[in-house]
């Protein structure tokens, strides 16, 4: 298949697999929809505070870095980009999940939130890099030569990257796919301890799902800087592995599983954390 096929196909897949995943939890378990939306919501929110602040944090060390040494940027980086991360996003569900989703009363609903938040992630990071893909793979010498005009030391950045997309492989589309599959696990783990959070009035389950947040962000991003996307992918998985123990075993205690759980004990009303 040639490369605008495989990229077309990979965004496809995630769509399909993201609606999956909320239809799943609505047929099998009575999720609404509705929190999926409240989820996306949270990411999306989390990003418009986070992605000024991180541009304006550029913005503001540039004209350091030539003074810091690359290791130091790098872990610098690593620090911010790993923790705005966490803080931001694990804020964010925390604040719906308090405020206007706080009817969320069992297991599968926190899930359906995790799905939402995880889902659009993945449609929109997805969406964007084939886009680009495809306006590179549309008009690769009209964009080499405006390149050559606005910004000729990124000429060969640009030609490297055109010439990586024509060599597209299956390989390539499935380890972004299963990049994806491991964000979406983790963030309907980080949901449930955020929820909990909440339900619990424990502030320590927020600050919890922060650290593991940023922990696989950095993790990843560690894995790839020294031992490349394969890599990267190992140790996603074994976060993913471990996101999906949390699912299966752990639940809020005095909470239903699900809707008519035959516990009949409901959730205390939330309120700030301790």
């Amino acid at each position: 298949m040639n490369p605008v096929g495989l990229l077309l196909t990979e965004w496809v897949i995630v769509v399909v697999g993201v609606l999956g995943i909320a239809l799943t939890l609505r047929l099998r378990w009575g999720a609404s929809l509705t929190l999926w939306l409240w989820g996306a919501l949270a990411f999306v929110l989390a990003q418009l505070v986070r992605l000024p602040l991180l541009t304006g944090l550029t913005l503001l060390l540039r004209p350091y870095g030539d003074r810091i040494p690359d290791v130091l940027a790098y872990g610098i980086n690593l620090a911010v980009l790993s923790l705005t991360a966490g803080v931001f996003e694990e804020s964010a569900r925390w604040l719906l999940l308090r405020g206007p989703a706080r009817h969320v009363r069992h297991k599968a609903e926190a899930l359906m939130f995790g799905a939402g938040h995880g889902g659009i992630e993945a449609i929109l990071l997805i969406g964007i890099a084939v886009f680009n893909a495809l306006v590179l793979l549309s008009a690769p010498d009209l964009i080499l030569a405006q390149v050559q005009t606005a910004a000729p030391e990124q000429v060969e950045v640009v030609r490297q990257q055109i010439e990586a997309l024509r060599r597209l492989t299956w390989g390539q589309v499935g380890l972004a796919l299963w990049e994806r599959a491991i964000a979406i696990s983790a963030h309907m783990a980080l949901t449930l301890l955020v929820w909990r959070s909440v339900v619990e009035r424990r502030w320590q389950a927020w600050a919890l799902a922060v650290l593991a947040h940023a922990g696989l962000n950095a993790s990843v991003l560690l894995g790839l800087r020294w031992g490349g996307p394969v890599v990267a992918e190992g140790v996603g998985t074994v976060w993913a592995l471990a996101a999906l123990v949390y699912i299966v075993r752990v639940s809020p205690p005095g909470v239903p599983e699900a809707p008519g759980s035959p516990t009949g004990v409901s959730s205390p009303p939330p309120q700030t954390p301790r």
